[in-house]
């Protein structure tokens, strides 16, 4: 489930993406994960 994240999250890391969009990544993910 979150291997499926991991990149796109490293690259947006890698890229400098903003708090703020990596942060609603998570949060896209802990409730894809919850409710999965």
């Amino acid at each position: 489930m979150f291997e499926d994240f991991s990149v796109p999250l490293l690259v947006c890391y890698e890229r400098g993406c903003p708090e703020f969009q990596l942060t609603i990544i998570w949060l896209v993910v802990f409730v894809y994960g919850w409710h999965v």
